[in-house]
């Protein structure tokens, strides 16, 4: 069988080349603001939701979508949503190579990831999931660019997306304010944000941005409109390469 012909590669692949802004959900805890915040995203085009089970907020997303997907003309199958409590998930993720409970350092974690993954692809098999695994969500931006890793994706026909695009929430000050990167805001006539999520989505990279403020997921979602340059790409990469968020490979 040809790489290409692997149905989970293609579900996220159809998903995604309408999909290249998700809507991100982490520390969006409030019923309210997941609410309001999903009224927004729908409203302008969002089609892509993400979340986790420790984010908390799960059952404010599906209890949201039941009065929101009626009220912008949308059924379930128009949104693609990973891992949530609605009629069926598209996709399931496993949030990371270590285990609650379970030292980093500890060597069942790799057993844990293998059990984890089976998990997953009996739950294809019994048509719980709509896809199996093909989708790798990493820290990806000017300042942490992990380009064997994009490679190594897309050599095993496995979709790479980006999360935190403006680094961590205690950090992303540090890259909104890299000269580098407001000289080509500047450019392109946009601000730094936005040029953040066209710079991911300019190399094929779909991306995850997350904001409590309705407008903002607004803004966001015009980055889709904005194509940056090849050689203003690799312009605004740090040579010193900066991990803002949490370090998978210190697990064991």
């Amino acid at each position: 069988m040809e790489m290409k012909d692997f149905q989970g590669y293609n579900y996220v692949e159809k998903w995604l080349d309408k999909c290249k802004i998700g809507l991100g959900t982490y520390q969006v805890c409030s019923k309210t603001e997941i609410f309001n915040i999903l009224d927004a995203a729908l409203s302008v085009g969002y089609r892509y939701i993400d979340t986790a089970q420790v984010y908390k907020n799960e059952k404010y997303i599906g209890d949201a979508l039941k009065i929101l997907l009626p009220k912008h003309s949308l059924k379930r199958e128009d949104v693609f949503i990973a891992s949530k409590l609605v009629d069926y998930i598209d996709i399931f993720l496993i949030h990371w190579p270590g285990c609650n409970k379970v030292k980093p350092s500890d060597v069942k974690n790799k057993s844990m990831r293998n059990e984890s993954w089976a998990c997953l692809e009996e739950l294809y098999k019994e048509g719980k999931l709509r896809m199996s695994p093909a989708l790798n969500q990493c820290e990806y931006h000017p300042h942490y660019y992990q380009t064997d890793l994009v490679e190594f994706c897309t050599k095993h026909v496995i979709h790479f997306q980006a999360y935190s695009s403006f680094g961590s929430e205690s950090n992303k000050e540090e890259m909104l304010a890299d000269k580098q990167i407001q000289a080509m805001a500047k450019k392109y006539k946009t601000c730094a944000t936005t040029f953040l999520l066209a710079w991911s989505l300019s190399q094929e990279i779909s991306v995850l941005p997350r904001s409590r403020n309705p407008k903002h997921v607004k803004e966001n979602f015009e980055a889709k409109n904005l194509k940056i340059g090849a050689e203003d790409i690799e312009l605004v990469k740090k040579k010193e390469l900066k991990k803002y968020c949490w370090d998978p490979e210190t697990v064991a």
